[in-house]
């Protein structure tokens, strides 16, 4: 079910007062948590930020891909490949 739905439901039966959720920047997931924060106004819902795994020293070259995606695209989408 949806989880505005479900979790209030399920926090009341456990007698639980707070829900952890990870940090996302994805504009659905910020929604769902704020419908939670609305569904359960007596229940503490708090985002968390993940610690990086990686602290990269400079920008990835996502270019690279890019370059040969245009240079594939066209055969990758047909239905059999090249």
């Amino acid at each position: 079910g949806k989880p505005d739905m479900v979790l209030p439901r399920l926090v009341r039966e456990r007698g639980i007062d707070s829900v952890l959720v990870p940090a996302s920047p994805n504009p659905e997931i910020i929604r769902r948590v704020a419908a939670l924060r609305l569904a359960m106004t007596d229940v503490s819902v708090e985002t968390v930020e993940d610690t990086p795994f990686v602290t990269p020293t400079r920008e990835p070259d996502l270019g690279r891909f890019f370059r040969y995606w245009n240079k594939v695209r066209k055969s990758a989408m047909r239905p059999h490949g090249v």
